[in-house]
């Protein structure tokens, strides 16, 4: 049953050459389109992973604190790497390499004393992508006034993520619909040329999955070949610009994720042959009645 399947399976692309390769191609241009949003969404994440893990938080502490014992505690608590206290003065040192002598001394004529407090640089394990939890349990030690860690940015970049991986499931969706006109409008059309062949095998006795297995199968080839070449391509283009642009930095998708959009298009391709048959052969079989 399997071999006579796949022989008419390539029976019916050999003789359809013209129409496989449109739907081929259409296959490939909507899997090309679709897994550049997934590429540009994996980065993304990625990218926001890594800024995560580099960024350190900045632990600021009242006058009367105990910068070493509240070091202590904070370099006991999970994701932590190391930790650096600042006294007041090393702070205001601190400032002064960052902002410039000018500013620094604008700021002390004006307040008249040294307002900077003692802080402690907490540097981050590599593998922590989110600094939130640890911050949340940093505030909770006696002594600590207040703690810094670009929560704006990383609230952003959160929101940027999520509507990109929004974007990328309508974008998904839409393709995936594109993909399953394509195969079952060209599938129906094979259905319709073979038309009288089906009619003898269904007198001969055939069952509705011998008539059907053939088609199911052309709709999982076209899937699986549309997307694979359409996987190609962004490869190439990923590998030209990797190799052409020096700042290109780019991580292409995993081999999971490969393997997941072949497989979606696979499946989408074998529906759209399911009701491709279905739809052309009811009919014949409300006139045999």
């Amino acid at each position: 049953m399997i071999f006579y399947a796949l022989r008419e399976m390539s029976s019916s692309v050999r003789d359809g050459k013209f129409r496989t390769l449109m739907a081929v191609t259409t296959v490939s241009i909507a899997m090309l389109i679709f897994a550049g949003f997934l590429l540009f969404s994996h980065n993304l994440h990625v990218g926001i992973d890594t800024f995560r893990s580099a960024s350190k938080i900045e632990v600021l502490l009242h006058d009367d604190a105990d910068g070493m014992t509240v070091s202590g505690k904070i370099l006991e608590m999970t994701g932590v790497a190391e930790t650096r206290h600042y006294t007041k003065d090393e702070a205001l040192d601190f400032f002064r390499r960052k902002q410039g002598d000018e500013k620094t001394s604008g700021i002390t004529e004006a307040l008249g004393a040294n307002p900077f407090p003692a802080f402690i640089e907490v540097q981050l394990n590599s593998d922590v992508t989110d600094p939130r939890p640890l911050a949340n349990q940093i505030r909770t030690i006696k002594g600590v006034s207040d703690v810094l860690f670009g929560q704006d940015t990383v609230e952003r970049l959160d929101r940027l993520a999520r509507t990109m991986e929004t974007l990328t499931r309508w974008i998904g969706g839409i393709m995936a619909f594109f993909i399953f006109l394509i195969v079952m409008n060209g599938i129906r059309a094979t259905v319709h040329a073979r038309r009288s062949e089906i009619r003898i095998l269904r007198l001969l006795g055939a069952t509705d999955f011998t008539i059907r297995a053939p088609h199911i199968f052309e709709g999982a080839f076209l899937g699986i070949i549309g997307s694979v070449l359409g996987l190609a391509v962004l490869y190439a283009g990923y590998r030209f610009a990797a190799t052409g642009i020096p700042w290109f930095e780019v991580e292409f998708l995993p081999p999971e994720r490969v393997a997941g959009s072949i497989f979606f298009a696979c499946a989408i391709g074998m529906l759209g042959g399911i009701i491709a048959v279905r739809e052309a052969l009811t009919p014949q079989d409300g006139s045999e009645e």
